[in-house]
């Protein structure tokens, strides 16, 4: 049995997979939006979720998708930036944000984690 915490955000996934029919450009059909968004954000605590909008959970998971669309096998894609809806459609609430495509690497977010926060 779901949580009201865990319908919340399926009821956000389901109004971010919409949102793809009234936003601005869309990067993928919608069936696959849906699925997209499902399985990016299926680790990802409600609680985390929830404060953000339908617009921003859309606008950041096909940024993510489209980085990743477009890096070479074998390479790594990274990308850092300050998302603005002028711009990119979404925003972060004027926070940074680091995309990262890579093959998989053992530890690599923990990794990329350390490197961040260090002093």
């Amino acid at each position: 049995m779901h949580s009201s915490l865990e319908q919340a955000k399926q009821r956000l996934l389901t109004e971010a997979a919409a949102y793809r029919e009234s936003g601005p450009s869309s990067v993928v059909d919608a069936d696959l939006a849906g699925h997209l968004l499902e399985v990016y954000y299926r680790h990802v605590p409600a609680d985390d979720l929830l404060e953000r909008s339908a617009a921003d959970v859309y606008g950041a998971a096909m940024s993510h998708y489209k980085l990743a669309a477009q890096r070479p096998q074998g390479t790594a894609a990274v990308r850092v930036f300050t998302p603005a809806v002028e711009d990119d459609e979404w925003d972060a609430e004027g926070h940074t944000v680091i995309e990262v495509v890579t093959d998989d690497m053992p530890f690599l977010v923990d990794s990329v984690t350390m490197a961040i926060t260090a002093d």
